[in-house]
């Protein structure tokens, strides 16, 4: 009879890639240990458009011109996000505030402070 079942991460609604079960009580305990792995993360790019939750799932709110730029300046700036940087978590998040998941405050409308998580990104 199993008694623990548990589960390494989350997958985005609109994501696409491996969820670790882990079933039983020793494979439970290993968890942190997938958790801690390296990911990584593909995806497509759309310049000069911004949503509420940083991808296509929200609608346009505010458009850019872009076409000015060049690959060099397009690959500067992402050079910037490499390493060890502090990201704002976006109210877009599963991440819990008092018990609720950001994105369920986000999506009845409702913006909370956040504070910026240390995360580091590899190239």
């Amino acid at each position: 009879r199993i008694k623990k079942v548990g589960h390494a991460g989350t997958l985005d609604p609109q994501a696409s890639g491996l969820l670790i079960v882990c079933v039983g009580r020793a494979a439970t305990k290993t968890i942190d240990h997938f958790q801690g792995l390296d990911k990584v993360y593909r995806g497509t790019l759309k310049l000069g458009e911004e949503t509420a939750s940083y991808d296509a799932c929200t609608p346009v709110e505010r458009t850019a011109p872009w076409t000015h730029l060049t690959d060099d300046d397009i690959e500067r700036e992402a050079a910037r996000f490499v390493g060890d940087i502090l990201q704002l978590p976006p109210m877009y998040s599963a991440i819990k505030r008092r018990g609720k998941k950001l994105y369920e405050l986000a999506r009845k409308g409702i913006t909370v402070e956040r504070e910026p998580r240390p995360v580091r990104v590899d190239t």
